[in-house]
């Protein structure tokens, strides 16, 4: 992306401005982040957010990346107990601001609320095990009640997010929001073996 907005010949692009489109930092610190790159995503995440962009499409999948930069941050300085379950909710945060973009222009960005699901899953599975499942439990029941607003046709994504929440819950102390997960989760079950 660095070299190619310096010149004017790329294929696809007719211009240099095309180059220096939010939409194209986006795709970079993406791809950056795919890759490893922490500290390129990084750096296209601080261009895109310069640009003063709109709070749409972009604007939440920036987030995403945001969210698993700062995520890294925990492998990065090796933190461990309190100082890594802070990080990982600050970089949950960034998800559930993502999440509030999506449920504010739904439908039109349904396919955000599943993309908010997996990157929560990937930035808080570290956490969801006994005794630290009770600090990602109520992002996660957010990111979940969305998710099954949506009906999303992805079932044993679904499942598999209900279950691990009832876990949360239950680390949490609240046994019955903990059986109302696992009982749509059985409901989902039943629906998928139909």
């Amino acid at each position: 992306h660095g070299r190619a907005r310096h010149q004017g010949n790329v294929a696809r692009y007719g211009s240099v401005e095309g180059l220096r489109s939010r939409e194209m930092l986006v795709l970079a610190a993406e791809v950056a982040l795919t890759n490893g790159h922490y500290g390129l995503a990084r750096e296209k995440n601080r261009e895109f957010f310069l640009s003063n962009p709109p709070r749409d499409q972009f604007f939440a999948r920036c987030l995403f990346v945001v969210a698993s930069c700062d995520a890294q941050k925990t492998e990065e300085e090796e933190l461990n107990g309190y100082e890594a379950t802070r990080q990982r909710l600050k970089s949950l945060a960034h998800i559930l601001d993502a999440l509030d973009i999506a449920k504010t222009h739904s439908p039109r960005y349904d396919f955000l609320v599943y993309n908010a699901s997996v990157h929560f899953w990937n930035i808080a599975r570290p956490m969801l095990r006994e005794g630290g499942g009770r600090y990602a439990a109520p992002s996660m029941a957010k990111v979940s009640d969305a998710l099954e607003a949506l009906d999303d046709a992805d079932l044993p994504w679904r499942i598999t997010f209900l279950v691990a929440l009832s876990q949360a819950e239950d680390d949490a102390g609240n046994a019955n929001a903990a059986a109302g997960r696992l009982l749509k989760a059985v409901e989902l079950v039943t629906k998928l073996s139909e």
